[in-house]
């Protein structure tokens, strides 16, 4: 079974920091790629392959579906294939709907083909997207308030 799991130290002493995790998040190291029929379709056409960009997605179990960065998306050079409906803090929004492959660096988790929204993440440091409850629906999430871990299993 391919887990990811982060434990949330204090720097000075070891111990686990569950104040540390909760300002943090449930951060998990990603990579957006081009999916994987964009990228055949590139190569027969004889056109360069983007290569994958990678950071930080937050685990948000309050997010029907996952969300990447516009910017991220943009730089991969994606077109949308469709609106969805999204419900936000601020009403029903449509968003419009990329195909994209979701990989986890240095670890043995599956690489996955998904739909996602596209976001916008400026401010937010490193981080690229959202992982919400349709990618969790894949997997097993232990979040860990007490020993200040998070853990991810396919």
């Amino acid at each position: 079974m391919p887990i990811y799991n982060r434990r949330f130290l204090d720097q000075n002493t070891k111990e686990p920091a569950p104040l540390h995790l909760g300002q943090v998040g449930p951060r998990i190291p990603v990579a957006v790629h081009v999916p994987k029929q964009l990228a055949e379709a590139l190569e027969r056409e004889n056109k360069p392959i983007p290569g994958g960009i990678s950071g930080f997605a937050l685990v948000d179990t309050g997010a029907s579906m996952i969300c990447v960065d516009r910017k991220v998306i943009e730089q991969l050079g994606m077109a949308p294939v469709s609106e969805a409906n999204v419900g936000t803090a601020g009403g029903v929004q449509k968003q419009l709907v990329y195909p994209a492959m979701l990989r986890f660096p240095n670890t043995t988790m599956p690489e996955l083909n998904i739909w996602c929204l596209g976001g916008d993440f400026a401010g937010q440091g490193d981080m690229i997207a959202l992982i919400g409850r349709d990618v969790l629906s894949l997997f097993v999430l232990v979040y860990n308030g007490p020993g200040a871990s998070i853990t991810l299993a396919y």
